[in-house]
């Protein structure tokens, strides 16, 4: 039982990250493969999305469904792997991809609609609409977001400082009160034996 304890930690320290990318993964549990590796399939995804657009311009409405099931997918794979450490972060990431999803959704219609024209041109203006305020809305959140995240931050901080100097303070009017103590007391001559 030593022995594969033993081994289990060598494995984990042998799995760590180097210090110097500790930055990149400070927000990821690191648990399991996926949350060790979340950046690298995030780029995995771009990649994929990156060759849907440049290689699947002549078919809109493929392009399209590509798009969404890999959106969908990876925000499946988020919801299920969790592989962030803050709710903050989750929900961020959560509410991003599943807008990201939305608007796939949107571009499916559209492209189906331009094959089989089962929306009038009126409606087409309407979903347009819906889709530029929902980007505008979308960036408008995640600055709240992020404007509520450094305020709590800031917030944290300040209250870390305070606690801090509350105790300092304290220790030193502590001591200052032993210090005082101490000086007023005199030594009794009288009992000392040479």
């Amino acid at each position: 039982m030593k022995d594969a304890r033993k081994k289990l930690c060598a494995r984990i320290e042998k799995d760590k990250f180097p210090e110097s990318l500790t930055i990149l993964t400070q927000e990821f549990k690191g648990e399991v493969g996926f949350d060790r590796n979340f950046l690298l399939i995030a780029k995995l995804e771009y990649v994929l999305l990156s060759l849907n657009y440049i290689f699947m311009q002549d078919m809109p409405l493929a392009q399209c469904y590509i798009y969404t099931i890999v959106t969908g997918f990876w925000l499946l794979m988020v919801i299920i792997g969790r592989p962030l450490k803050s709710k903050a972060g989750f929900i961020i990431f959560v509410f991003n991809q599943a807008v990201r999803l939305v608007l796939g959704i949107f571009a499916v219609v559209l492209a189906t609609n331009d094959s089989i024209h089962f929306i009038s041109p009126d409606m087409m203006i309407i979903v347009g609409t819906i889709m530029i305020w929902t980007v505008m809305g979308t960036l408008g959140i995640n600055n709240l977001f992020s404007v509520g995240c450094a305020l709590y931050s800031i917030y944290e901080s300040i209250k870390k400082r305070s606690s801090r100097n509350n105790r300092n303070l304290q220790n030193k009017k502590t001591r200052v009160m032993n210090d005082s103590a101490r000086h007023l007391r005199q030594p009794d001559i009288s009992y000392q034996t040479y």
